[in-house]
């Protein structure tokens, strides 16, 4: 099951078993007890095709010269890195970007295959409190018989899941690898196990942060790479998101929207290393300094650190958080009008802050 057909989240009659002697040395749920549930299910947002593909995106590869017509003068020059412009009309081998400006049509790749289709979930009144935590693949992998061991992907039977498929978590344990690391394994079914590199975790926060003081606000998890809406203590949507590198982190603690944008350009970077310029990004909502919630076209590794510090969706769940906070903030509330709380924590595997 994908994540377009939504997700069966199953409601357990009893607490998770918690691995011991009196099992006979038996990890996780047993097929029996996971079959002894009732469903209730959860659908993800539908894919707003309308929004993602409203416009022509395309990446600039290696910079150009910008003219003020096919075949005019020079008016300026973009230079290579992370480029990408909105396409607005061909004209031969033209196309141009914007009011007055024009670049070779060769210079320009179509970002349409990159656009990701990806949606989260709202969670329902009837939903909560979710009996174990629920979460998504992050890519394509073979699923193990047992915590701590390699799949047998030679195994007809093998079975695989695939990006995005939404995953319930039954229970988990920790295994320590060859070089003495811990690492988190997730039951995800009779006999199914996965390692916590190819899954984002959700679990709800158990109290509200110190320091949030909207009733609408948002926790980003950058360990699990999600977002959260919440109301108070209640979640009412989860979605992937992508958040900085090392190099360009998004930063722990507490934030406050400040301004919002329903497209922005953006650019920052030295060229030749870390350059980027990115025209109409949408559903922008900044929270620290140039940093932002906002939806992206360029990439469809959503779940993975991939962004120079902004907090990056699909196009589909950004617009969706967008519409929430105009409509807490109401009607009348301006561009910068102060807006909700933006947690920003780091959670280790089994879902505690650190």
């Amino acid at each position: 099951m994908t994540w377009k057909q939504g997700l069966t989240a199953l409601l357990l009659l009893g607490a998770l078993l918690v691995p011991s002697a009196a099992q006979d040395q038996r990890v996780g749920l047993s097929a029996m007890d996971i079959a002894a549930v009732r469903p209730l299910t959860l659908t993800s947002l539908e894919p707003r095709k309308d929004l993602m593909y409203d416009r022509r995106y395309m990446k600039l590869a290696g910079g150009s010269d910008v003219y003020d017509a096919p075949n005019g003068a020079v008016v300026r020059h973009l230079d290579p890195g992370y480029v990408y412009v909105t396409a607005l009309k061909d004209e031969g081998d033209w196309t141009r970007i914007n009011r007055s400006e024009w670049v070779p049509t060769s210079t320009l790749q179509s970002m349409s295959y990159a656009m990701s289709p990806f949606t989260g979930i709202p969670l329902p009144a009837e939903a909560l409190p979710l009996p174990h935590p629920i979460g998504w693949a992050l890519d394509d992998t073979y699923v193990s018989s047992a915590p701590g061991i390699d799949p047998n992907k030679d195994d007809p039977n093998a079975v695989m899941v695939h990006q995005y498929d939404v995953l319930n978590f039954y229970s988990s344990t920790i295994i320590t690898d060859e070089n003495g690391a811990a690492r988190t394994w997730y039951q995800i079914g009779p006999d199914q196990w996965l390692h916590q590199y190819h899954v984002s975790k959700f679990e709800p926060l158990k109290t509200l942060p110190e320091g949030v003081d909207t009733d609408l606000w948002f926790a980003v998890d950058l360990y699990e790479q999600n977002i959260t809406l919440y109301r108070g203590t209640t979640p009412i949507f989860v979605t992937l998101t992508t958040t900085g590198r090392d190099r360009w982190p998004t930063y722990e603690g507490i934030f406050h929207i400040y301004f919002r944008a329903e497209r922005e350009n953006m650019s920052w970077g030295t060229v030749g290393d870390d350059y980027y310029m990115i025209e109409e990004v949408p559903w922008t909502m900044y929270f620290d300094d140039g940093r932002a919630l906002h939806g992206e076209y360029w990439h469809n590794r959503l779940g993975t650190r991939r962004s120079h510090g902004c907090v990056n969706m699909s196009i589909t769940d950004a617009h969706y958080m967008y519409e929430q906070v105009a409509a807490f903030l109401g009607p009348d509330a301006k561009a910068n009008t102060p807006g909700p709380a933006v947690y920003i924590f780091s959670s280790d595997g089994d879902g505690t802050q650190i």
